[in-house]
């Protein structure tokens, strides 16, 4: 998650000619047309070799085309001349870590949140670094933090929920783990599925979809004819290699292999 927030660039830039430049090179990298944003940001570093956050777009660019050695040079470059950028220490953080760096990036990411405490993506990332260091106490409380400061950060509930099923606390962790249908984007069923809260199903159907895995369809799918036996007409949707094992389930059950096209149905619900 990178932040393309050039907080200072007005000031930094002093010629109106290449503060127009920088203005479309940040607007050709925000439409990821890095090719022609790299080309103006060269032409920037040789006008401003001493602007950080010249540099620091540059970086920025370089990562987004996973030259990951260029852009850590460029931050470091940035970071040697002006380091009071909340966003250029974070985004130096993630390429480190990305190239194993790990107390290196742990070293940005606390940099960042001392320039800006509120900095939600800084709690989150430095959190996730605890998390895959585990550090799961430390992770938690990043994550907590977060949210904290940004109570509607889904990516935050998410991470928390993860981590909170891991360690066992199921209650919290499962409610916190429903924020990952607005954390980040899937293929899944649109948002219109009208989702089954428990009311009756005789007489109705319910669509059961996949979200994850094979490992986790085999898991949770033998909940189906559970579904069936209160009276529904269930239609499990799961992965094409899974449908000969699913079609062995009891119970009325109609199992379709995954597709944008599926039989018209009451409710949806998915397993994980």
């Amino acid at each position: 998650m990178y932040s393309s927030k050039f907080a200072h660039m007005n000031s930094t830039i002093s010629s109106e000619h290449l503060l127009a430049d920088m203005e479309r090179a940040i607007d050709l990298f925000e439409s990821k047309k890095l090719k022609s944003a790299e080309r103006i940001c060269l032409k920037l570093v040789k006008a401003n070799p001493a602007n950080a956050e010249v540099l620091h777009l540059y970086g920025c660019i370089a990562n987004a085309q996973d030259r990951l050695n260029k852009a850590r040079r460029l931050f470091e470059q940035a970071c040697d001349i002006d380091d009071t950028s909340e966003f250029l220490n974070y985004n130096f953080g993630l390429v480190l870590e990305k190239l194993g760096q790990i107390d290196q990036a742990e070293i940005k990411f606390r940099r960042a949140l001392e320039l800006c405490e509120t900095y939600a993506d800084a709690h989150l990332n430095l959190g996730m670094l605890f998390e895959n260091s585990g550090r799961f106490e430390d992770a938690e409380s990043c994550y907590r933090r977060a949210i904290n400061v940004a109570p509607s950060f889904a990516e935050a509930h998410f991470s928390l929920g993860r981590l909170l099923l891991r360690n066992g606390s199921f209650e919290e962790g499962w409610a916190a783990y429903q924020f990952r249908f607005f954390a980040r984007s899937t293929d899944k069923r649109p948002s219109n599925i009208l989702g089954w809260k428990g009311e009756s199903l005789k007489g109705k159907s319910i669509l059961l979809y996949h979200e994850q895995g094979l490992g986790d369809t085999i898991q949770f799918m033998r909940f189906a004819p559970i579904l069936s036996d209160m009276g529904a007409q269930v239609i499990l949707e799961v992965q094409p290699s899974l449908v000969p094992l699913a079609q062995s389930l009891r119970g009325s059950i109609r199992v379709v292999a995954n597709s944008s096209k599926l039989p018209d149905h009451d409710f949806g619900d998915l397993y994980i």
